[in-house]
């Protein structure tokens, strides 16, 4: 199940595992930025919760998370102009980044709601 806005946050079942990923905003056709790191949620003592595997990459995958939690991601480009990159769920725009002398950071509100299906029946 896709992201949903619902409201000015993005809300899903709880326990989804959601990808989001990197894409040029057009006219441009390609891009060179990449995510740095993405945290997601808080550990027991409160500190945000970082997702692993993220360095690098064009795209992030987390697990939905019960109530509010915000996933915070930071971005690189080699090239120091300032340029817009649209940061996506399949076809769907979650939101336009600028990243200018070689970064930026973005962040998306989600609130997990209920349960994510298993599968089975009741």
């Amino acid at each position: 199940m896709p992201l949903t806005f619902s409201g000015p946050d993005l809300a899903d079942q709880t326990g989804t595992s959601e990808t989001i990923s990197i894409q040029p905003v057009p006219p441009q056709t390609s891009t060179q930025v990449t995510f740095t790191a993405a945290t997601y949620g808080t550990n027991a003592d409160g500190t945000p919760q970082t997702l692993p595997g993220v360095a690098g990459t064009t795209s992030l995958t987390f697990t939905v998370l019960s109530g509010f939690n915000r996933l915070v991601f930071g971005l690189a480009s080699p090239a120091p102009q300032l340029q817009s990159v649209n940061i996506v769920q399949d076809a769907i725009l979650l939101s336009t980044v600028s990243v200018d002398l070689h970064s930026g950071t973005g962040s998306l509100p989600i609130m997990g709601t209920g349960t994510a299906a298993t599968g089975g029946q009741s």
